[in-house]
């Protein structure tokens, strides 16, 4: 039934044949040096047996060895393996399993008969190398089937000449859909999802005219708003009648208690509020400044539960004000094996510092209705990368932001699968706006992890400043301190609260992954998230161009070596992909449970 309700066209059972693909001997020159057991590993690649690919259609085989001209190549299969498997030429035919069935794994092997003058030790002169590939059997009801991906969304408002003039953030929730990962279809013509519902419609009004804001009727009561249709999915309680930054959850606990809950976690903002000094009649952005300001900025978060993506409960949580945060900006949150819950993680800058820094806190919960209390999770000694001079330009402290992670599966010794073998972190340098990849092995420092060391977790303080006596012998105290630096480029400031509060963080012990493709984007960059696809053993950043209001996917690399830690072939596709959007995609099963004949599906993107 998901494929009736979001048409996907998956590939024929493919006839099978019996062949053999070669490539006639070519010229010579050189070969006698050529190391042919070094070619043949590093030169006859099959890029879906590397990446785990699932078959689901013929794959065309490579017929030449790179780094050994004249060289034939043939491939064979086992007997036994005919059911799903034959060659045809260079054409691997497949026959997917019913769905049913389990995938189908086998070995390919491919023999090459080096050019005459290239000698090799075997009996009968050729080299032989094995390819494991596995075809995938047909879905079943239960089978993941694509992706579902929520946001906020960029509208073209206002056609004019200059394209990016015309877009204004529409700061509700948006969902798309999409069969591959990175073609996706937007639902309800690209309106906020909270128009399918029926149930509080009622109390929502359009500012009019070309705003792409909303509000409430004159006189709503909101009260018994909280429970209902999609229509719940409207910030109901929020000052700024806007939300932004969402992210999907899925419930991971052990016993499976809360296997079919899914959460849906956003920030509480309209940055074209009046108190911003914004507009949301004309769709005026206010200051960014302000929005970060004490008493101006939201502490509260919005949290959404469902069960079967028509029914919801809202959620309306200060996450903020224990330890005197501005705000609390783009919410994530990530299982934790270890104790069995999850943490909630969010950016904010606080008065504690006099906002010199943005960083990232935290929260425990076991069903996003009751959360521990608030911890400082991550803050980057990134200012370290500009020392001794610092940049050309003053900043906001240089701080981190927008931190999204992600488990990777790894095989164990005894060849069962362990599904949180490394956590992934991105994360966004503030100083010249760029995502950097780390990595660890639990979500929280060794210090504080697990229930022997939940005292520990307890005892920090993320308003408590220890002192910090820098390389001169100045010291550093208390905020009068900062504030009395030369400072321009905020470099020592940086340096001086980053050692204040480092041994209160509870999420400072990720190592960073050097990933050049990924940081040269800097500048308006931010919100990144990573997803697997759910095919093969490859991955995929998105990042938010925000400086690019016109655009959506932009493929900027491919196949970038990046997971070297983990026990797969790991590749990253980094796109640049502009919806205004903090988000993560997640591989979720598309049922007729997931969306109801109310969500209306459209091309519009």
């Amino acid at each position: 039934m998901k494929r009736k309700i979001i048409n996907m066209v998956l590939a024929a059972c493919l006839a099978t044949g019996v062949a053999v693909g070669s490539l006639p001997t070519a010229g010579l020159g050189g070969t006698a040096a050529v190391n042919p057991y070094e070619a043949v590993k590093d030169g006859l690649v099959i890029r879906e047996s590397e990446i785990n690919q699932l078959l689901t259609e013929d794959l065309t085989l490579p017929t030449t060895v790179n780094g050994m001209d004249g060289a034939t190549v043939e491939y064979s299969v086992k007997e036994e393996d005919a059911k799903y498997v034959s060659l045809d030429g260079n054409t691997l035919k497949v026959t997917r399993p019913q769905p049913e069935e389990p995938d189908y794994k086998f070995t390919l092997t491919a023999t090459v008969t080096p050019p005459a003058g290239v000698e090799v030790t075997s009996t009968d002169g050729k080299l032989k190398k094995e390819f494991p590939l596995t075809i995938r059997a047909g879905l079943s009801e239960d089978d993941y089937a694509g992706y579902v991906y929520v946001c906020f969304a960029d509208k073209l408002l206002n056609p004019v000449t200059d394209k990016d003039n015309g877009y204004r953030d529409v700061q509700q929730i948006h969902f798309f859909l999409s069969e591959d990962g990175l073609n996706w279809t937007a639902l309800n013509g690209l309106n906020p999802i909270f128009k399918t519902g029926t149930d509080y419609t009622n109390l929502i009004e359009s500012y009019g005219g070309n705003s792409a804001n909303y509000k409430l009727v004159s006189g709503a009561d909101i009260k018994n708003t909280r429970t209902g249709d999609a229509s719940v999915l409207f910030p109901f309680e929020g000052e700024d009648q806007g939300v932004r930054d969402p992210y999907l959850l899925r419930g991971c606990k052990k016993d499976g208690s809360d296997s079919n809950k899914v959460w849906l976690l956003a920030t509480d903002l309209n940055t074209m509020a009046e108190k911003y000094g914004g507009n949301k009649t004309n769709n005026t952005v206010g200051n960014w400044g302000t929005m970060t300001t004490d008493g101006k900025g939201s502490t509260y978060l919005f949290i959404y539960e469902t069960e079967d993506w028509v029914h919801w409960t809202r959620r309306y949580v200060d996450m903020g004000s224990e330890v005197n945060a501005c705000m609390a900006w783009a919410p994530e949150a990530i299982y934790n094996p270890v104790k069995d819950n999850y943490l909630v993680y969010w950016s904010a800058r606080t008065t504690v510092d006099g906002r010199a820094r943005d960083r990232l806190y935290c929260n425990e919960t076991s069903d996003f209705v009751k959360f521990g209390p608030t911890k400082l999770y991550e803050q980057e000694p990134f200012y370290e990368n500009y020392l001794p001079n610092g940049v050309d330009k003053a900043d906001d402290g240089y701080g981190n932001i927008d931190t999204s992670q992600l488990w990777v599966a790894e095989t164990k010794e005894d060849g069962t699968t362990n599904p949180y073998g490394t956590l992934f972190r991105l994360v966004k340098d503030e100083t010249n706006n760029h995502i950097e990849l780390m990595s660890a092995k639990t979500v929280l420092d060794s210090r504080y992890e697990g229930a022997e060391n939940q005292a520990a977790y307890y005892a920090t303080d993320a308003t408590r400043i220890t002192p910090y006596t820098d390389a001169a012998g100045n010291t550093f105290a208390d905020l009068a301190s900062i504030n009395a630096l030369s400072d321009p480029t905020h470099i020592k400031t940086a340096e001086v609260v980053y050692n204040w509060f480092k041994n209160e963080s509870v999420g400072n012990h990720f190592t960073k992954i050097s990933q050049k493709d990924m940081e040269k984007y800097s500048g308006a960059f931010e919100g990144a998230t990573l997803f697997k696809f759910i095919d093969r053993d490859e991955w995929c950043v998105m990042i938010d161009n925000y400086g690019d209001m016109s655009a959506r996917f932009t493929n900027a690399s491919t196949s970038a070596e990046v997971l070297n830690a983990c026990s797969v072939s790991a590749s990253f596709v980094i796109c640049a992909f502009m919806l205004s959007v903090y988000s993560l995609l997640t591989a979720a099963c598309f049922s007729s449970s997931l969306f109801a004949s109310n969500f209306l599906l459209s091309t519009e993107i």
